[in-house]
């Protein structure tokens, strides 16, 4: 976006539509209308990703909204299987010490022994995430928090129910003491449902799929001290405007989950390094708009 001064403010719709958000065709649709004049003056809350583009180029225009630079310490992703004991060994080099581990691929029996060795590679200091993508039932889960219990090491456990039984989450935090985290289509609504209902786990927030910039912030100040920032695919565009809402709304000690910069790097849109500490900043408006110049 460009105001009648010739500033510029960069945002960016990346739709996920299994996520909640609306489809890329939906998003298109809008902004081709946006840019004609012919869209309303609000952006529909059905139309998430368009809300947090517009809003995040508008702030800066307006000046309004400009988190400051900083860094703040990064999780590492790893893969399923036995793959992920090779990954760790290789990003402990790398400075890591925190590890987000794809669970509920393999059996209970082969994920745990795993698990063991993982724990033994873990960095003295390290801790772990498993994320169980929703692939358990009621019993693998409880059999999974059953052994995990009183492993001070792991930090929570992501999605371990299916999305249906989500609410069934209530009854294990309760059962047991390994922290929880739901990573579910969110909207500021669901946000203040779960605090209604004290949600005692973590909650993980992908800004760039979530809405506009207010009620982000909302929804961070409903649950400060366990909001996971996470990114979802963004190009350095999104990317940076995440990073700098994790900067502004987090600790210093936090520790994002801010990866997934590995996974398209021909695609010249991948400005930010993947690296142990990530930096708000790093890439400045120079480069972002040496990157938009190519896509035109």
């Amino acid at each position: 976006m460009e105001n009648d001064d010739g500033l510029v403010g960069f945002g960016e719709v990346a739709p996920i539509p299994w996520f909640g958000t609306e489809t890329l065709a939906a998003a298109e649709n809008f902004l081709e209308r946006a840019a004609k004049g012919n869209s309303p003056s609000e952006v529909p809350a059905a139309l998430p990703c368009c809300r947090f583009a517009i809003s995040c180029a508008s702030s800066v225009l307006r000046q309004d909204f400009l988190p400051p630079d900083g860094n703040r310490r990064n999780a590492a992703l790893l893969p399923p299987g036995r793959l992920a004991l090779r990954r760790m060994s290789e990003l402990s080099g790398l400075g890591f010490k925190t590890y987000k581990w794809k669970v509920g691929v393999l059996t209970f029996e082969e994920e745990r022994r795993v698990f063991d060795e993982l724990m033994q590679e873990l960095p003295t200091d390290g801790s772990l995430r498993l994320d169980a993508n929703g692939a358990w039932d009621l019993l693998e889960a409880w059999q999974w928090l059953e052994y995990l219990e009183g492993n001070g090491r792991v930090e929570f456990v992501e999605d371990s129910l299916d999305p249906a039984l989500w609410e069934a989450s209530f009854g294990l935090a309760e059962a047991f003491n390994v922290s929880l985290g739901l990573d579910l289509p969110v909207t500021h609504g669901f946000v203040s449902m779960l605090k209604q209902r004290k949600w005692p786990g973590f909650l993980i927030l992908k800004p760039s799929l979530l809405g506009c910039l207010e009620e982000l912030q909302d929804m961070v100040n409903s649950f400060p001290n366990t909001m996971i920032f996470s990114s979802s695919l963004e190009t350095c565009f999104g990317y940076e405007a995440v990073l700098r809402l994790a900067v502004a709304g987090t600790e210093q000690d936090a520790v994002l989950g801010m990866g997934g910069q590995d996974l398209f790097p021909n695609d010249g849109l991948k400005l930010h390094a993947a690296s142990c500490v990530v930096n708000a900043g790093s890439v400045g408006f120079d480069q972002l708009e040496k990157a938009w110049a190519g896509l035109s």
